[in-house]
């Protein structure tokens, strides 16, 4: 039996051979000596070497004859077509998809322009805002030495600390701009550049470099946040280009993809990702070298901590089962409170003035934590509302309960409620959302501050929320005189008395107060005139509010001050369903795709909510009419219905509001919140030409100001 042929792979045949016109003739080949089973294992071997090979090769090339002495063959490719050879031959309808591709091509190619060209201005004003950081870093060490250590209790931090002035630097920002006149330091003589550094250092305030700080650290957060989300814009319309066109191909057998990126998308700006990775990472190395003392690694992590999206599944079922604890104590409350099994409880009011039962007994007025919180809080702050309301609803079982007595009273439970209450916003140990307490806290400070510092969205949407609560704050001048007085004689007779209206009043008014002092303020800082028209709204229902206390304070009667509070409730009501629908909600818009609506909804597939908020809002608005009757329910029961009315109006105000403004950032492409800068460079903004809306910008925020020679000499 013969040995078995060799199994490696044959010779490539040679040049000359491959184009030698004469061909041997074939050999006649001998009989197969293998058996069947190795013949097939040596083709199944062979078969795979090839495959292998083939996968391996290059794409085919053309072989084009030559005319020369020599006889090796000439290898070129092919000519790829043109986009212009390829649309040639194509009919109407395919040739409209290219015209339809070039449009969007040139939108997203501007828009894009736009941006980025907004992208390097912004790094450059946040460039220059760091470099004067580092100058006021400089200035508050030297303040504030490290080795200079003054006494203080071990448990509080030094009078220098930043410790210490964190709740004034909280409470108040800024209150105007800080000019640093360089004539002043100066002498009023030009000096060499590198006396720059010795005529503004000494008029920058050492006290304010933690808040600038801080407002740098999240503008340059939101700065990254921003070149992140224009690089997926890129990416994200190359990637649409490029299914488009394969989709077409797959089509129509065309092979127009390749040539299309080439000649038409590829020379676009946003095909290039040069300038947006640099900006990235030029921002990245100041955050290193500004916020994280040189550790890259820390910075990406807090860089880029802000494009991640954490779920709160847990979160959620402990609220959830907190409000099902809450359930079963506030329905056997509701039984235990009727007059036969609550004799404690105080008699109907004696006074129309009276406020009815305590407003600590009947559950808190929601307000909703404003959506545009700092991005660092975590979703689960609503925790928070939930031990709040089912710790109220078992207080209100533990009272009609009359657990615990008679060493404790059932008025005891309310007050213990009210405590643990603040003891949870004020508790100073990182549990249960810190940072979101701490947060309410300072912008409900802020509230009673206005005026003195810009407004952001959050303080009057805070606002707004605490006009809906004018009952229960003119109620807690009644709370208060109750505990006061004591429950054991009749509350009512001792704390409602005609007297001491005016209390009530000013409580019941102070988030109008509020409202109308930053709508002044927002005028002053926009001199928009649309800020005043909405401070005379809040003026207006300061005015309502007045007549009504005063027509409750002469006993309801039929004169004067009750045609007084009928006018000025008409008009306030009206003013402020007008300023609801037209400006908070921008509805009965003309031309709109459903009458009396907008043209963009989000809430499309409910389309009918959108009337019923209409009308409703109208209604409860003009829902002071309930007092007007003589007959029915007492005076306290219709301000308690009034007020939850009101309460359900704000919650469904809420939503549309939300709608309204979400609707108004997707039209001006605001996708990142604009941090103002807390520094302002006068002499750089003559030097480049900025858009009227950033200086606009620039004009409403607090700043250190540093005035140049020019303007002081001017």
């Amino acid at each position: 039996m013969s040995p078995l042929p060799s199994i490696g792979t044959p010779p490539l045949a040679s040049a000359q051979d491959a184009v030698s016109p004469q061909t041997a003739p074939p050999q006649p080949s001998a009989p197969p000596r293998n058996p069947p089973r190795l013949l097939s294992g040596l083709r199944k071997r062979s078969t795979t070497r090839s495959t292998r090979l083939t996968t391996r090769l290059p794409t085919p090339l053309t072989r084009t004859p030559v005319n020369h002495s020599t006889s090796v063959p000439s290898i070129t490719q092919a000519p790829q077509p043109t986009l212009a050879q390829l649309l040639e031959p194509m009919p109407p309808i395919q040739l409209a998809f290219f015209d339809k591709l070039a449009s969007e091509l040139a939108k997203i190619e501007a828009f894009f322009i736009a941006r980025e060209t907004e992208a390097r201005e912004r790094s450059r004003r946040l460039r220059a805002q760091l470099d004067e950081l580092k100058d006021h870093r400089r200035l508050f060490y030297e303040a504030h030495p490290a080795d200079h250590r003054p006494w203080s209790l071990p448990f509080l931090p030094a009078p220098g600390a930043p410790a210490a002035k964190r709740l004034r630097r909280a409470l108040h920002h800024p209150r105007g701009p800080i000019h640093v006149d360089e004539d002043d330091a100066a002498g009023g003589e030009k000096d060499a550049p590198g006396a720059h550094e010795k005529r503004r250092a000494p008029r920058l305030n050492p006290e304010e470099y933690q808040h600038a700080r801080k407002r740098l650290k999240r503008a340059a957060l939101e700065h990254y946040r921003g070149l992140e989300v224009l690089n997926n814009y890129r990416i994200l319309n190359i990637t649409g280009f490029r299914k488009a066109l394969k989709k077409f191909e797959k089509l129509t057998k065309v092979p127009v993809q390749d040539v299309y990126m080439k000649e038409k998308v590829d020379p676009c700006a946003f095909a290039s990702d040069q300038t947006v990775q640099e900006l990235l990472k030029e921002l990245e190395d100041q955050y290193t070298a500004r916020f994280a003392k040189g550790d890259k690694k820390r910075a990406l992590v807090r860089l880029r901590a802000m494009s991640s999206h954490k779920t709160h599944h847990f979160s959620s079922f402990r609220t959830g089962v907190g409000l099902g604890l809450a359930l079963p104590a506030f329905v056997d409350g509701l039984v235990r409170s009727a007059p036969p099994c609550a004799p404690f409880l105080p008699h109907a009011p004696r006074h129309p003035h009276a406020p009815g039962p305590p407003r600590i007994l009947r559950g808190p007025s929601p307000i909703p934590i404003p959506p545009s919180a700092p991005a660092t809080q975590a979703p689960p702050r609503a925790q928070i509302p939930c031990i709040a309301l089912t710790t109220l609803c078992w207080a209100f079982w533990l009272s009609f309960a009359r657990a615990g007595a008679p060493a404790l009273q059932p008025w005891a439970w309310p007050a213990l409620w009210l405590l643990l209450v603040l003891l949870l916003l004020a508790n100073p140990f990182p549990v249960l959302s810190r940072e979101s307490r701490y947060w309410l806290v300072r912008k409900v400070a802020r509230l009673l501050t206005s005026g003195f510092h810009r407004v952001e969205f959050t303080d009057f949407w805070l606002g707004d929320q605490f006009c809906s609560l004018a009952f229960p704050l003119g109620n807690l001048y009644f709370v208060a005189c109750a505990y006061a007085h004591g429950f054991h004689a009749d509350p009512y007779a001792a704390c409602s008395a005609p007297a001491p209206w005016g209390v009530p009043f000013v409580l019941a008014t102070l988030p109008f107060v509020a409202r109308f002092v930053q709508s002044v303020r927002r005028w002053a800082d926009s001199r928009l005139v649309t800020h005043l028209i909405n401070g005379g709204k809040y003026l207006t229902g300061i005015v309502y509010y007045l007549c009504y206390y005063l027509w409750r304070h002469n006993g309801g009667e039929r004169g004067t001050s009750f045609v007084f509070f009928c006018l000025l409730g008409t008009i306030y009501s009206s003013y402020a369903s007008a300023w609801d629908l037209l400006m908070d909600w921008s509805l009965l818009r003309p031309r709109a795709r459903f009458p009396f609506l907008r043209q963009e909804l989000v809430y499309s597939s409910s389309i009918p909510l959108y009337y019923f908020a209409i009308v409703t809002n109208v209604l409860i608005r003009f829902i002071w009419v309930i007092y007007i009757p003589t007959r029915g329910p007492s005076p306290a029961l219709r301000t308690w219905i009034a007020a939850l009315l009101e309460m359900l109006r704000r919650c469904q105000w809420n939503v549309y509001r939300l709608e309204n403004e979400h609707v108004g950032n997707v039209d001006q492409y605001r996708i990142t919140r604009e941090v103002p800068l807390p520094y302002s460079f006068d002499d750089l903004s003559r030097e480049t030409d900025v858009g009227e809306d950033d200086e606009d910008e620039d004009a409403r925020a607090p700043k250190i100001t540093r005035s140049a020679s020019k303007r002081r000499a001017g």
